[in-house]
Order: structure tokens, then sequence, then C-alpha cells
């Protein structure tokens, strides 16, 4: 299955449509729980998630198969910072889960000193695979020239599709880097009514008008629209999926279902206002 289950939510109030806030314990057991047995076999966390690592940490076992995948602290720019931070983290997932990857959260994080320190953690074997997450195409050109990485995670959705219309998936690819996407539903904002999205979405109406229009046109939930992507793009590995709740995920792997027979023209969704498609410049309300 291309689905893997993000964490944020398990650790922290996290999306701009999270009305639920974090779930308590007992709930994320339940989520993990339903993943694995759905067939979603990756986890991804990060240090900066709250407490999402410890949750992992606490319920993994026999019946939550799944590998997991961690990223630094934000700021992790030398070898002492790496070096706290892969540990800390390992600890807090109990080091029972086998760490499929550690990524750097920023690729500004990166120079010869902090690869250096993640590479000889990697060959001591405390992670398979070793990553980055990037947020722009200038991001990865950088990336791309200077390192040797295993494993990318990017942000693609419906509105943003910047790195399709590039040859970095392409390049990714030739160099044997395997590719996530996050940010699918755009911290759920995708997935709002027109009545309760924020305000400061009114200036790029245009946008939400063509989503609409097609949801309308088609009868298509919102839901199985950014979940054609998954189908339509077969290029990326991985879509990462947040959840709150073992409904929610059922709903998506419905949704995910029916959008395996549906094609849309990605190119009616199409959106480069860097202040809609990038979370960390929306206004706080």
């Amino acid at each position: 299955m291309k689905l893997a289950l993000g964490t944020a939510q398990l650790g922290m109030d996290y999306g701009i449509s999270n009305t639920q806030g974090q779930p308590d314990f007992d709930v994320a057991k339940r989520i993990l729980q339903a993943a694995s047995t759905s067939g979603i076999d990756l986890i991804d966390t990060a240090a900066a998630y709250g407490n999402s690592e410890s949750v992992i940490g606490q319920c993994h076992d026999s019946e939550i198969p799944a590998l997991v995948m961690t990223k630094l602290y934000p700021g992790s720019d030398t070898e002492d910072k790496v070096l706290t931070s892969c540990t800390q983290s390992l600890m807090a997932l109990n080091e029972a889960a086998y760490c499929y990857s550690v990524l750097f959260h920023n690729s500004h994080d990166m120079n010869e000193q902090t690869y250096k320190t993640m590479k000889g953690l990697q060959e001591d074997g405390k992670f398979k695979k070793l990553g980055v997450s990037v947020y722009a195409p200038e991001e990865l050109d950088h990336v791309l020239a200077h390192f040797d990485v295993d494993l990318i995670q990017l942000p693609l959705n419906l509105f943003d599709q910047r790195f399709l219309h590039t040859n970095q998936i392409q390049r990714m690819k030739e160099k044997g880097i395997e590719v996530h996407a996050r940010s699918l539903f755009l911290q759920g904002l995708l997935l709002m009514p027109p009545e309760q999205r924020p305000q400061f979405t009114h200036e790029f109406s245009e946008y939400f008008s063509v989503l609409d229009a097609v949801h309308e046109q088609t009868h298509l939930h919102h839901l199985t629209l950014c979940l054609t992507l998954l189908h339509q793009v077969n290029e990326i590995d991985r879509f990462i999926v947040g959840i709150n709740s073992v409904s929610e995920l059922e709903q998506i792997l419905t949704h995910y279902k029916l959008a395996k027979e549906i094609k849309v023209n990605l190119g009616l969704f199409r959106c480069d206002e860097l202040h809609l498609i990038t979370p960390s410049l929306w206004p706080e309300e």
C-alpha cells in the first residue's frame, strides 16, 4: 500500500481543520492498530511532533509491526545536536521499532559535518535510510547537488504541484532515492467545507472555486479528489496521511479505493501561491 501513517496529530494539536485536539493514548493506540490491520506498514513521526515518538514507542509491539521513520529536531546543525536528537528519538521510540529512516527535518541543517555524523549513525545500524524533508524545489536542487541520500520527503497535493513540474522526481528515481509525499490534504484545508475555511483563504477563492466546481460537477468527495494523486503519480513511493481517529482512517481507506477508478486533470487545481500552499506562511487566526 502506498499510504503511510503521519503521526503529528498523535503528539500535539495539529492541522488547521483539527477541532478534536490531540487524541488520548488509548485512541492513539487504536489508530496505530487499525492502520496496521489495514495494511499500512510505515509510520512517520518527528522529534518536533510533541510526544508522538513516545506514544509510538509505548504502543509498538507485535500487534503494531510497522516500520518507523522519524526526523531530527529542527536546528540539528552540529554534530552534537544530531547525536543528541537521534539518540533521544530512538530512546523515545523505545528502540523496539526498527527505525527505517531518520531524516533531517530541514535541509538547512545539512552540512558536511552533520551529514557525516548521520552517515556514521547509519553505518552503525541505527537506521536503514538517511533522508531529508524539503519544502521547495530549490532546496531539493541543493540537496541533490551536494549530498547522497536514500529518502526524500516533499509536499504534494492538488494545489501544490511544484515538484511535478520539474525533472526532480525523475532525477531522484534515477538515483534510486525513495520519494515520499506529505501534506496531501494541506493540513485538512482541502477537505473543509467552504463555510468553514479560514478567512485568509478568501483572497485565493479562484483556486477553491475550481475545487468546489469539480466536486459539484462530478459528485466526487473532496477526499476522493485529493486521493487521486496516489494513483496518478506513480513515481511517489509513499503518501503520508495524518488522522485523528479510527473513523477518519476508515474514510480515507474507502476513498482511497474509490480514487483508483478516477482520472482527473490535475492541472486544473495547480496553485503557485506560496502563501496558500505553504502552511508556515499562514497567518495565525
